[in-house]
């Protein structure tokens, strides 16, 4: 790159960075709930703490309304808009969209999330996510969820990724090679490998397990439910808990 370029780039980040911390500072309000967390519309980093405005303002974090940048790592408060980077860190809520190597919210997502990664919410998340590794949702999760690895707490929406896990209840469709549901599903799980402790609805796959009762239909090379109302089709299946345990091709219990 020219040296004239790289004066010009030095510039435009200097003027862009100044620019932020004085619209920051001129719009902080001084009440206690403002000190804590004040407002600024733009926040441009490179590492977190060589952001401006700085993390730590008269002892207080910021939060961002409108647009953040970072080139390697950025971290505030809170974030409302797009966010923009290598890596980001939001302390509390996320709502907006963000577009990151790795996504990082403490608490709540509203929005959307693509991380050419991952992403991470440790609370609940409604949205849309899409991670190049993997998404990972500590609560509930509502919408849709893209992924090689999906990982949540409760999921309602649609799932599609290599290997989707749900430890909660599940209102869903989800599509993968292996579906997990620790606990319940309301839905469709269609896979190579399915399995949830309740079903309420369909199991398509090769193997399809329910680990406590099913209400519904399973379709695959291998069925088994350890009690089950409905239809099972397949090369085996089996309901112990039915007149006839075990059967070729179709089995039922009602």
């Amino acid at each position: 790159m020219k040296k004239s370029h790289v004066v010009l780039l030095s510039a435009v980040l200097v003027g862009f960075s100044t620019f932020a911390q004085e619209v920051a500072l001129e719009s902080k309000d001084f009440s206690t709930e403002a000190k804590e967390h004040p407002v600024t519309p733009v926040m441009v980093s490179i590492a977190d703490p060589l952001q401006l405005p700085a993390q730590q303002v008269d002892d207080v974090t910021w939060n961002v309304s409108a647009f953040r940048w970072n080139l390697f790592y950025a971290n505030c408060h809170e974030m409302t808009g797009f966010d923009l980077g290598l890596v980001a860190r939001t302390g509390d809520k996320m709502t907006g969209f963000a577009l990151e190597t790795v996504n990082w919210v403490n608490t709540d997502l509203k929005g959307a999330q693509i991380g050419f990664l991952g992403n991470v919410v440790l609370n609940d998340a409604v949205g849309f996510q899409l991670g190049g590794l993997g998404n990972y949702v500590h609560g509930s999760f509502k919408c849709c969820q893209i992924a090689p690895f999906n990982f949540n707490g409760t999921f309602d929406g649609f799932q599609l990724g290599a290997f989707n896990w749900n430890k909660g209840v599940s209102t869903a469709f989800e599509l993968g090679l292996a579906n997990i549901n620790v606990s319940e599903l309301h839905g469709w799980s269609w896979g190579a490998v399915n399995y949830t402790e309740r079903l309420y609805g369909l199991q398509l796959g090769v193997v399809n397990v329910v680990g406590d009762m099913g209400h519904g239909v399973q379709i695959g090379v291998f069925n088994g439910a350890a009690r089950f109302q409905g239809v099972q089709i397949g090369v085996l299946n089996i309901i112990p808990a039915a007149p006839v345990p075990v059967l070729p091709f179709v089995n039922g219990n009602f």
